[in-house]
């Protein structure tokens, strides 16, 4: 079994690993709240292939594989959407997008690129952004952090 950390640890190096790196074991991210909940449930969706409500070695390991692969982009950008849409509600705010911007980069952003970024995101003004906007915003990214992680037009 993993614990919430070493689950944590292995989703950000499989989603947005650290170049010159080790894929495995060297990632690192501080943050004190995810939507572990969602997540798992997203993870359980997908992976749990024998419908017990749990992820057996080889369906976890299969999974990770799945969403190493960049012909997976859907599944990862569907994933990294729910593990910061912290209070469930389909969508991301401001805060929320600063985590997923941070958890892309390792780092704190500069404040005038994630505004920028976000502006784009949020490009109605509204406060807030669904999955289909934070897709079309991975997609149109000229930052390929962030762009290798779109799934391509029509998924």
């Amino acid at each position: 079994e993993l614990d919430c950390e070493e689950f944590r640890s292995v989703l950000r190096a499989t989603l947005a690993p650290v170049p010159g790196r080790a894929s495995m074991g060297g990632a690192v991210y501080e943050r004190a709240e995810m939507n572990m909940a969602q997540t798992m449930a997203f993870c359980l969706r997908k992976a749990d292939h024998n419908g017990n409500g749990s992820l057996s070695y080889e369906e976890f390991r299969s999974l990770m594989l799945c969403l190493r692969q960049d012909r997976d982009a859907k599944s990862t950008a569907h994933m990294i959407f729910a593990l910061f849409d912290l209070d469930s509600d389909g969508f991301i705010e401001e805060v929320e997008f600063r985590e997923i911007y941070r958890f892309f980069l390792g780092h704190a952003p500069i404040e005038t690129d994630f505004q920028a970024e976000w502006a784009r995101l949020d490009s109605q003004g509204r406060g807030k952004a669904c999955r289909a906007e934070y897709v079309r915003w991975l997609r149109t990214s000229s930052n390929p952090i962030f762009a290798r992680h779109a799934p391509p037009p029509g998924e």
